[in-house]
């Protein structure tokens, strides 16, 4: 179970078991019971079931609410289904995606609620240091018309601090994509709170490829 999980990115056996169930119901593998190791998987079964188009792993969901912001030079995809996370920031000048975006929804056990995805832009906010307990969870969002062009909001109460996080992206005329983060205690008391943000980029190990992250920052943690 866990060479399997290690393989596709889960660390929990008991997730790769549950799939390991669920693939076996549909027919796509056999295992034997004596022999715990040993698994079957029925390779004509499984041509028939790919070819006919269901994904194995499964895709993003259809009919999510997706909000979109462009101009001549930039495409930015949100999701607020997924915590309010730029999914996708496209060139369209040169059609580059200039972020990592998973082909797959799939979760891993991590974060505070053990569900969390990689691709995009993340927002975290909460006392812990960590990824966000909601990370994949819905939060709200608008669309605010302004001077500069059109301003996506998304924003959240955190339920631990009862503070709210706010993130607003503009594009406006210009080839960078603008963000600002707001955060507003509502309560008398004081409260700790950490925020940070993590961007999924594609790989470049090689250096084949020039890949370069630059940051204005005081000061950097690696």
């Amino acid at each position: 179970m866990r060479e399997i999980g290690k393989a596709i990115g889960l660390h929990s056996p008991s997730t790769v078991h549950a799939h390991l169930a669920k693939l076996e119901g549909l027919g796509l593998l056999r295992r034997d019971p004596t022999k715990p190791r040993a698994i079957e998987l029925l390779v004509d079964r499984a041509k028939k079931v790919v070819r006919s188009g269901l994904p194995l792993v499964g895709t993003v969901a259809a009919g999510q609410p997706l909000f979109v912001l462009e101009n001549d030079e930039l495409a930015a995809t949100v999701t607020p289904q997924w915590g309010g996370r730029l999914w996708s920031l496209r060139s369209k000048r040169t059609g580059k995606e200039l972020f990592y975006r998973n082909m797959y929804f799939q979760p891993t056990n991590d974060a505070l609620r053990q569900a969390h995805i990689q691709g995009g832009s993340e927002w975290n906010f909460g006392p812990q240091i960590g990824h966000a307990s909601d990370s994949v969870t819905p939060v709200y969002a608008a669309q605010l018309p302004t001077e500069r062009g059109d301003i996506l909001r998304v924003y959240a109460m955190e339920r631990t601090t009862s503070a709210v996080w706010q993130v607003d992206m503009l594009l406006g005329n210009s080839s960078v994509c603008w963000v600002h983060i707001k955060l507003t205690n509502a309560q008398p008391e004081e409260t700790l709170g950490y925020w940070w943000t993590n961007v999924a980029v594609h790989s470049d190990s090689d250096g084949s490829k020039h890949t370069r992250i630059l940051t204005p920052a005081s000061h950097w943690i690696a």
